[in-house]
């Protein structure tokens, strides 16, 4: 069964961002995947380096802490991200102390115990937990560096894993200073902004104090204006528009009593669109008055 790279980019982009954390939690997330990788390629080189190795048993050491970190890169994504973490650093712990208790002080191993002590502050929100891993790591290393003056070396490597684990040490300092420096940054530039945003609210805060006295000035001018509008509709509609319409209804109450409708119809039709015109004017004025009045409440 072929395997389709769309298949298997979800599995990564798991490891990137998880739902249900905030920015800043996702970016600790990110950043500890980041570094498990690291260190799993850090593992893998050595794989590689005593693959072809008498005894075999280093090998196969390296080969279960590959196991175990994958077994917590799937805890860590599966939201088990403190016990996940924790581990990581202890595993990470143990298996360097034996690796510079086996290969001796020349290998440079015990380099590692400095950015295991430090690095869990940019993990953990609890002292508790990056305070502890700190001297867990502080006495391993006083712990192995007094192994040293008692025993020698098992296994040598080489000359070269000495320049590889300096090179790997600086390497991760590196990288927590850089997160360290990119995280001071980001707070610091939304610290600015919210500043920004409470000096620009300020500042429009003044302006309407200021402005206070004049608004409400203009304010209680629309008011009037308003109900002066309204107070003519109402006269309007009460008076002007009443008399013409009962008027009219005069007219054609006499109308319907005379007895010759034609001769009466004749007479009072010129009074009738008098009144019908005078009464259209004011329906007018009325629909003006209405239409002044809609504007001035959209405005």
């Amino acid at each position: 069964m072929k395997l389709e790279f769309s298949e298997v980019l979800p599995g990564f982009k798991i490891l990137l961002r998880k739902e249900g954390l905030s920015v800043s939690e996702n970016i600790i997330y990110r950043n500890f995947n980041i570094l498990l990788s690291i260190a799993f390629l850090d593992v893998l080189v050595f794989l590689f380096l005593l693959k072809d190795l008498e005894p075999s048993w280093p090998f196969k050491l390296c080969v279960a802490e590959l196991v175990i970190f994958v077994v917590l890169m799937i805890l860590h994504a599966r939201g088990y991200m403190v016990f996940a973490r924790y581990a990581v650093f202890l595993v990470t712990l143990c298996v360097q102390s034996m690796a510079s208790i086996i290969h001796g002080k020349s290998e440079g191993f015990d380099y590692l115990f400095f950015a295991i002590g430090l690095l869990p502050m940019l993990f953990f929100q609890r002292a508790a937990h990056y305070a502890s891993l700190f001297f867990i790591s502080m006495a391993t290393m006083l712990s192995v560096h007094y192994v040293y003056s008692i025993t020698d070396p098992i296994l040598s490597l080489g000359p070269y894993i000495l320049y590889w684990n300096m090179f790997f040490t600086g390497t991760i300092i590196f990288l927590m200073m850089y997160i360290f420096k990119s995280g001071y940054e980001r707070t610091q530039k939304k610290l600015l902004d919210q500043n920004n945003m409470i000096s620009q609210q300020k500042e429009e805060i003044e302006v309407i104090n200021n402005n206070l006295e004049q608004i409400i000035v203009d304010r209680t001018a629309k008011i009037k204006d308003h109900e002066q509008r309204i107070t003519k509709f109402t006269f309007i509609n009460e008076h002007r528009v009443r008399s013409p319409l009962a008027r009219i209804m005069g007219l054609l109450n006499l109308i319907d009593l005379e007895s010759n409708k034609a001769k009466t119809l004749e007479d009072y039709l010129p009074i009738l669109k008098s009144n019908a015109e005078e009464l259209n004017n004011m329906l007018k004025e009325v629909s003006d008055t209405l239409n002044e009045i809609n504007i001035e409440k959209k405005k």
